[in-house]
Parts: C-alpha cells; structure tokens; sequence
C-alpha cells in the first residue's frame, strides 16, 4: 500500500509539472517580471528582479511564444499564449493559472473591468472578444487584428487589411456592432491609446513617422509628426505620452494637453523593445541581440531612466536562459515608491 501511494504521488507531480504552471511564485521583494519565451517549442519562464536587479524567483510556464504581459481588472497579470489556446494568469499573491481562450491571441486590452483579446482566427478576418465580469461576447471582422484597446464608450480594433492600408474598427462596447470604420494609412498596427476624447495610433512601418490622431468629437483624422520612424508603443502619464519606436534608442515625450514634443530620451545602447513605467521612471526592455552593442554574455537588460531628466540609473543584465528570448516586463507594484 505504502510503495502504491508513493507511485500514486510520484504521478500526480508529474502531471503537476507536465502542465506548465507551478502553483506560486514569490513576488515578495520583486520590483520588475519580464516574461522570457520560445516561439519554436514549448517553453517560457517568467523571471522576478528586485530593485537592484538580482533574480529573486523564476519558474517555467510550458507553453510556446508569450509575447504580452497585461494587467488584468483584479490586479491580476494576463500572458496571452500565442501558438496555443490559452492565457497564463499571475494574481497578486504570486499563485499561477491558465484558461483556455481562443487560439492566436495576437493583443489584450483592459479598461476598469473589461478585458478584450483580438484573435487571429483565419488568414482573411480575426475575432475580437469582449468580456465583462461573467459575460462574454464575440464578433469577427475582416483582416489581421494587431492592435486592440477599450474605453467606456466603445471597443477599438486596428486590423492589417492589405498593403497599403489598415483599419480602424469603432465597436459598440455593449454588443460589438460596428460603429464606425476608419481606412487609415499605416498597414502595420502596433498600439492604441483612447485618451482625452482623442484615439491615438501607432504604426512601426519604416514609412510611418507620425501618430495617427482620430477625434471622438466628428471622427475626423489628422497626423502628429514625430522626430524618427516607426512610432511602436504609447504609454500615457498624468501630464505626459510617452512614444517609443521599435527597435529605435529613443523615446519621445509628448505633452498630453497640446500633443507637442517635449524632449527625447536616448536609450543610448538599448533598442527599445518594450517598456513599463512607474511614476518616476520607464523600465526599457532590451534584447542582446539588437543592441548597438551586443556582448553575447546575455540575454538581455532593463535599463531604468528617469522620466524628467532622461538619464538612466540602473540597468538589470538578464541571463540566457535555454533558447529563449525576453519579450515584455511589467514594473510589480507601480504606484510604489
């Protein structure tokens, strides 16, 4: 009996590993994630830095290509599981979940309790999906659904229609009808902000050196002219937009009310993959591989620069971890000094 309940165990920890998610991770002393990921296998890692950038915790999560760490309406993390039907989830306490979603997760996008997921479903069209608490609803719409966001009005869905332009889909929040259909000229979407009655757009096309800026007012379009090409994420503050550009070692300051460029912050040694910020400085994601000077050593760093004077204070030297690249980080608890 003893030598059968000792299989028994030995199983069920198994099946325990075999599924991915260990059931908690100590975020006790973190101060940033970063999400490391293979798009060719089965195999990512979330990673825990404190603040002088020393891992304090790891765990694999089995599953192939996380792309995207968002936080979700109760505080939790979302991962949404590119090649594969799931979403990784990490709550406050540090306990590890799934759920299954639909397959190709391509953006996630919360607003107060609303979460809502762009899919791409098929070649020709995608599916957006909306849930609010216990409700869910779906809707397909044609093209590739790169970038999505949401406010209390309405769902925005940017899609890659063909080569020579995009759209922008205004949805009805409360049943996904289509309000109003935008032709736009970027043809590869990136990011969405709602903010202030306007909707910001960004596109990384080697062609694309302005924001795209639609009013909620008359629906009308006009660009913001940026310094350099390929504007990628937007990052909004109390006072000030924050505009990165990919793969780019700059940052641009916008001023919220008047839309003007206030100042650039280089990033000096880092190309700019993707960035997180708490109320005094940005966190700058990196890979090794694409910066001016890569070492080979790592895998990739987080550089910490202060948000009025542009100069960085810190940066974390992430290790190489099997076959995996990193792909986003989230800043632990923002709103902490």
């Amino acid at each position: 009996m003893k030598k059968f309940a000792s299989i028994l165990f030995g199983m069920l920890i198994a099946l325990a590993a075999g599924c991915g998610f260990p059931s908690n991770i100590d975020l006790s002393d973190g101060h940033v994630g970063v999400i490391y990921t293979d798009a060719t296998k089965k195999d990512s890692e979330f990673v825990v830095l404190d603040k002088n950038g020393k891992v304090t915790d790891s765990h694999r999560i089995r599953k192939m290509g996380i792309f995207q760490i968002e936080r979700g309406p109760r505080n939790e993390w979302l991962l949404p599981v590119r090649f594969d039907g799931y979403m990784a989830i990490i709550r406050p306490d540090g306990s590890l979940s799934e759920t299954t979603v639909l397959d190709f997760p391509l953006d996630i996008a919360v607003h107060g309790d609303t979460t809502v997921t762009g899919f791409n479903t098929a070649f020709h069209y995608g599916t957006v999906e909306l849930k609010d608490g216990k409700t869910s609803k779906k809707r397909e719409l044609p093209g590739m659904l790169m970038a999505v966001s949401v406010d209390e009005e309405y769902v925005y869905v940017f899609g890659d229609i063909n080569e020579t332009h995009g759209k922008l889909y205004v949805l009805e929040k409360d049943r996904l009808e289509i309000h109003k259909e935008i032709t736009l000229q970027q043809v590869v979407p990136d990011d969405i902000l709602p903010i202030d009655g306007k909707i910001l757009l960004t596109s990384r096309s080697d062609q694309s050196d302005f924001l795209t800026l639609v009013s909620k007012e008359d629906w009308s379009i006009r660009q913001i002219n940026l310094p350099y090409h390929g504007p990628q994420y937007l990052l909004a503050g109390d006072e000030e937009i924050f505009v990165t550009y990919a793969l780019g070692n700059h940052i641009s300051v916008l001023d919220r009310n008047t839309l003007q460029i206030k100042r650039n912050i280089r990033t000096s040694d880092q190309a700019v993959l993707n960035v997180d910020m708490d109320s005094r400085h940005l966190y700058v994601l990196s890979q090794d591989q694409n910066d001016p000077n890569p070492t080979g050593n790592i895998v990739g760093r987080v550089g910490v620069y202060d948000k009025q004077t542009g100069k960085r204070v810190q940066v974390f030297e992430l290790p190489n971890k099997r076959n995996m690249l990193v792909q986003d980080l989230i800043v632990i608890h923002p709103d902490v000094q």
